[in-house]
């Protein structure tokens, strides 16, 4: 949740003076103090998605209107690309007293592009891609924008992943994917059900304990209960393995309005390092960026360890991610090498990133140059904010024969965006250039801690009753325990959204140390 916002130094940066940033903090609309109610009204929820979608980096929160029913939220108006449109629903999702998106957001690009234009773009950026570069997938378009994609893959996360490619195209309104799964062997339903139940419970982003997983004919029904909106669409999408042909989850229903330690289960009791090796090594398999690699992984006491080498900067950041997304992890060292082929010349390196940052709906590319020596991308200029910044660093990562990116593109907002899991795919702090020093606040002390509680509150993700809320000179101490560590995130981000120039976050993780499991 974001109620307030929070404003950093950082290196090449130009932002607010203290006054200007103190006033646009006291002028922001604020959800109305709900501790007192067990279940937020509807009225109360669409104040908090709007809070949500109005602090958003990369949603118009203007073009964007929010209406809710029992819960269920729907969102009408305008977007620049499928990209922000989805963030949008994304980002309703995250929103405590949400049970369900209806998106319906319209995707307006700034410029036409022609469909034979737009077409080979899309083209473009599969081929570009190392994770989709080989896949046999034929692209359409028509001049309303509207993208569609045919051809075989033999996963749906490979399918999934043409889509997203392909959606993060500049001028593309909608994507059709027709692309057919051809699974390599057919698989039993019962050994269906049981990797899905596995993948589930490893998964950090998602609270199994009261899910039932069922499959017939490779069909896969998902019913019970999860804590939020986010989380339901999280397991959807982890239940598409090898076989699977579709995914139900109208069973799932979200009618928790918190965290609640019968979601969880036995989902974090302590787990033998075979265990979670075990799970990671899975978790990578399953990833279309990094499968076709071969990638050691060592486990001590939560503490992950990835060695091997990859070919592209993307499957190295993607295979951490992987890892800190396992349930058992503690920490990832990401010892992985970029070895790419030699035969690729700096200035074709450079070329393909200008195209890429071209194709980008988010990133203006005649604001950001680049140079390439040696498989270093080196970017310079100046964008609007951090979140496009670290746009521009992905798209140089994706392409073959970068080993590492110096970003040196400025921002004009120093305005910082606290990572969410459900929504970002990279903390902002995993990039090598990220710093920040904490802004000034003209708040009183007390008034930051009780929106810290009220955000705390407003999270699906937090039992903010085990949470003590501090706060000194603007900077917020957060203590007591959690069961997991995506909450204690979920706790950082809070406080930093609630206004908190810094955090201190001695928050204790407290799995299940009844039974290891």
């Amino acid at each position: 949740m974001m109620i307030a916002s929070r404003s950093f130094l950082l290196p090449f940066c130009l932002t607010m003076t203290p006054l200007a940033s103190a006033c646009a903090l006291a002028q922001e609309p604020q959800s109305a103090p709900v501790q007192d109610q067990e279940t937020p009204s509807d009225g109360q929820v669409v104040d908090a998605v709007e809070d949500e979608l109005r602090l958003d980096p990369a949603v118009s929160s203007r073009q964007v209107a929010v209406q809710a029913d029992d819960g269920v939220v729907t969102l009408t108006g305008m977007a620049d690309c499928i990209l922000a449109a989805d963030r949008a629903a994304d980002v309703a999702r995250t929103v405590r007293g949400v049970r369900a998106v209806v998106d319906r957001i319209e995707v307006v690009p700034p410029a036409d592009i022609g469909r034979v234009e737009l077409r080979q773009s899309v083209e473009q950026a599969l081929l570009a891609n190392p994770a989709t570069d080989l896949y046999q997938v034929q692209v359409e378009a028509d001049d309303a924008g509207a993208v569609t994609l045919k051809g075989t893959v033999e996963s749906w996360a490979e399918r999934q992943l043409c889509e997203q490619v392909a959606a993060g195209v500049a001028g593309v309104t909608e994507v059709d994917d027709e692309i057919a799964i051809h699974y390599v062997a057919d698989r039993v339903d019962s050994e269906i059900c049981r990797d899905v139940e596995q993948r589930l419970h490893w998964n950090i982003l998602v609270d199994d304990g009261l899910i039932d997983v069922s499959c017939k004919d490779g069909e896969v029904a998902l019913s019970g209960i999860v804590g939020s909106a986010a989380e339901r669409i999280r397991a959807r999408r982890l239940a598409w393995i090898a076989g699977v042909k579709d995914v139900d989850v109208e069973g799932l229903q979200v009618a928790r309005w918190a965290r609640d330690d019968k979601l969880r289960g036995s989902k974090y009791a302590v787990r033998s390092n075979d265990q979670v090796r075990e799970a990671v090594k899975d978790a990578l398999r399953l990833d279309p960026r990094v499968a076709s690699f071969a990638i050691d992984v060592g486990v001590s006491s939560g503490h992950v360890t990835l060695r091997g080498d990859v070919d592209n900067l993307e499957a190295l950041r993607a295979a951490a991610e992987d890892a800190r997304n396992t349930v058992g992890v503690s920490s990832v060292v990401n010892r992985i090498h970029v070895r790419p082929e030699p035969t690729r010349s700096g200035v074709q390196v450079a070329n393909e990133i200008e195209s890429a940052l071209q194709r980008d709906p988010f990133v203006d590319a005649d604001e950001v140059s680049v140079t390439v020596h040696n498989g270093v991308a080196r970017l310079f200029g100046c964008v609007d904010d951090c979140f496009v910044r670290a746009r521009a660093d992905d798209d140089a990562a994706c392409v073959p024969g970068v080993v590492d990116v110096e970003n040196l593109v400025a921002v004009r907002d120093a305005t910082f965006h606290a990572f969410d899991p459900y929504v970002d795919a990279t903390p902002l702090e995993c990039y090598g250039w990220f710093r920040y020093e904490p802004w000034l606040t003209f708040d009183d002390d007390g008034e930051i801690a009780a929106r810290v509680e009220e955000e705390l509150w407003w999270s699906p993700f937090v039992n903010s009753g085990d949470v003590a809320v501090t706060c000194v000179d603007g900077v917020v101490q957060l203590d007591g325990e959690v069961g997991s560590e995506t909450e204690r995130i979920a706790a950082t981000e809070n406080a930093f959204d609630a206004g908190a120039i810094w955090v201190d976050n001695d928050l204790e993780v407290m799995p299940d140390e009844g039974s290891k499991q």
